[in-house]
């Protein structure tokens, strides 16, 4: 009996990537439509695509389910955060970007807490619209913070920054 290489090639294949995708799905979570709904475990996000995790790619845009930044990514002891920092959170004070010294202090919080925010710093329908403190605004994530992210364009729920008016020119 004489093998077809071609074939034998293409069936193998076939295999390794139906274990591939066994062993994929086995090993991250499914949520959201694609898995009839599921949540994700410990609080995770749910992206787009219905995976689980805790970065903006799966709680940013798209996300499905239990939106937000994720409980199990504090943010860090030296205040960086961001995409070149283990995409930590960044809170009030934060440093973000590569070019920081490690000893750098963190920048000071433009607004001392002293208003009626919730501790766990939420907000928004499901956190029974309670406001952020002032100068704080509401995200479309329902947290609380005082950044571009939180304060302005469509990611801002609720006492968010004014836009920037447009110029106006005189006429020609």
């Amino acid at each position: 009996m004489k093998l077809n290489i071609p074939v034998v090639l293409i069936f193998f294949s076939l295999f390794c990537v139906s274990v591939w995708f066994g062993i994929v799905s086995a090993v991250i979570p499914r949520c959201g439509t694609s898995a009839s709904g599921a949540l994700c475990p410990n609080n995770l996000c749910c992206s787009s695509y219905g995976f689980c995790g805790s970065t903006h790619k799966y709680c940013g845009v798209g996300c499905q389910s239990q939106c937000g930044p994720s409980p199990l990514s504090p943010e860090r002891p030296d205040h960086r955060c961001g995409p070149n920092f283990g995409e930590s959170p960044c809170g009030e004070g934060s440093i973000r970007g590569p070019y920081f010294p490690p000893m750098s202090p963190p920048c000071p919080s433009p607004i001392p807490p002293s208003g009626p925010e919730r501790p766990d710093h939420r907000c928004g329908p499901l956190f029974g619209d309670i406001p952020c403190n002032p100068g704080r605004c509401c995200s479309i994530f329902e947290y609380c913070g005082s950044t571009p992210e939180y304060c302005q364009g469509e990611t801002c729920r609720s006492q968010c920054w004014a836009p920037t008016p447009s110029p106006t020119y005189p006429p020609s």
